[in-house]
């Protein structure tokens, strides 16, 4: 806790902020992968995108819910840092849990697709069980 204290010895505060971000879990594996690769597409090699980028890639009708969740005005100029982008899909990787699910989600709002490279298939997953059984 000491990490998170903002106030004295005598008068002990907790940036409630600090703890509550100390306790999301990270992006890793697949889900970041696909992650930086809708933000990729998104910045074109900048660090950050204009809402006007990203309205017009959005898969959904509802853009405007999407910047009210983001917590970014529906401004056109608006810009969009690639770590606002990747530390709101990692809020959003925790309340979904399975992978395919999470996949499918950036997948249809960014009209991407996870590299092939990354996909994992049953017959992968079973032969490894297998293996490990052994």
């Amino acid at each position: 806790m000491n990490l998170f204290n903002k106030g004295t010895d005598r008068v002990r505060l907790v940036d409630y902020n600090a703890w509550v971000r100390s306790l999301k879990l990270p992006l890793t594996g697949r889900r970041l992968q696909i992650v930086k690769l809708a933000c990729d597409t998104l910045c074109q090699g900048a660090d950050s995108f204009k809402l006007s980028v990203a309205k017009e890639r959005f898969g959904f009708d509802v853009f405007s819910k999407w910047c009210e969740v983001m917590g970014v005005p529906e401004d056109d100029n608006c810009d969009v840092t690639s770590e606002q982008f990747c530390d709101f899909y990692a809020d959003v990787s925790m309340a979904v849990f399975e992978d395919a699910a999470f996949l499918k989600l950036i997948g249809d709002s960014w009209k991407v697709e996870e590299p092939t490279h990354l996909a994992v298939h049953q017959k992968e997953v079973e032969l490894l069980v297998a293996a490990l059984r052994k």
